[in-house]
């Protein structure tokens, strides 16, 4: 049975990375250029510097749009919302977005993912064991022998909503680390599991075969690249997707024997991007989702959104079953694993 995961940033946070309210804090003080006596005296000179370097008589212009993100920016849930109200001003979305690139690339080098990738697959059991992905591997990988690791992920699809890549990154540890393989033989079983960005990634890692520019994870770069790689990644002010990219997340949805949402947060764009001209023949699939940290309320909202992604063509959810529960990631694998992996 194929399962369909939809990550959002709260998946990613058991990785140590910032969900959006802490991610929107981090751009906020990283674009809050300062300049005393000629020097830059607060703001992320390295930032400010590289995009500087793509046109020197944009400083001006990179000061104010820094200032118009610091100001307004903790006042919205995210850095994608905040650029989609401000979609018009081309120098504010490319500072924004060159600023989520810096500050993800930071978060990963601080993650304790990046401590175990610079130490080897052993430490994966002391620094990630509580994440969502450790437990769901130890569901995966159950049966699984050497001969046939090329398939351990042959029923699984991730559709992931986050700018990182800390899920290829531990699936890389982990195949490493449960099969004695090395990192070329472990890349070439990670390569077969799909995993889709709707909004684009910080460049892929040097392991994969994916067209664009090859970024190490973590990687500590503000070089002229950092401009380019903010190209890399899409927002809700972008919603001009390849339609043939939109096709293949709603056919997996479609086909999917269960979609399960981690971390997930049910924005509005979000739902109707993979919702809309959606189409099903027969009842709809199991889906679960986690809403760790929200209301009762909210976690019916989650419910109404699902069945809103589930919308037959007569406007009427179309069966299936669904469960939101108030568990983080880690705990809701945990706790449902055994009925939703074996």
């Amino acid at each position: 049975m194929k399962t369909v995961l939809v990550l959002g940033a709260g998946s990613s946070v058991e990785f140590g990375l910032p969900a959006g309210e802490e991610l929107a804090r981090r751009i906020a003080h990283g674009v809050n250029f300062h300049f005393e006596a000629g020097t830059l005296a607060r703001g992320d000179g390295r930032l400010f510097e590289a995009l500087a370097r793509t046109g020197p008589g944009n400083r001006g212009e990179y000061l104010r749009a820094g200032r118009l993100i610091s100001d307004g920016l903790p006042l919205a849930r995210s850095i994608d919302d905040f650029l989609f109200n401000h979609g018009h001003d081309r120098i504010v979305v490319q500072l924004g977005k060159a600023a989520i690139v810096a500050k993800i690339l930071e978060a990963e080098r601080g993650s304790p993912l990046a401590r175990v990738l610079e130490g080897g697959s052993t430490g994966i059991h002391g620094l990630l064991a509580e994440t969502w992905a450790y437990r769901l591997f130890s569901f995966l990988h159950t049966g699984v022998r050497l001969d046939a690791v090329d398939a351990l992920f042959s029923d699984l699809v991730i559709i992931n909503f986050n700018y990182d890549r800390c899920v290829e990154a531990f699936f890389l540890l982990a195949v490493q680390a449960a099969y004695g393989l090395s990192e070329a033989e472990a890349a070439k079983a990670v390569s077969r599991l799909e995993i889709l960005h709707p909004y684009g990634q910080v460049g892929t890692l040097p392991w994969q075969s994916k067209s664009g520019p090859q970024v190490p994870f973590g990687a500590n770069s503000f070089d002229d690249a950092l401009a380019g790689l903010g190209e890399t990644i899409k927002t809700f002010t972008e919603q001009a997707h390849d339609m043939d990219e939109v096709d293949l997340w709603r056919r997996h949805l479609r086909t999917a024997g269960q979609i399960i949402y981690l971390g997930f947060g049910f924005h509005k764009q979000n739902v109707e991007l993979l919702s809309e001209e959606l189409r099903r023949d027969g009842p709809w699939p199991p889906s679960y989702a986690t809403a760790f940290g929200t209301s009762g309320t909210d976690r019916e909202v989650f419910a109404a959104r699902i069945k809103q992604i589930a919308c037959s063509p007569t406007g009427t959810t179309a069966g299936g079953h669904v469960v939101v529960s108030a568990d983080k990631c880690a705990d809701f694998i945990k706790s449902y694993g055994l009925s939703l992996f074996t």
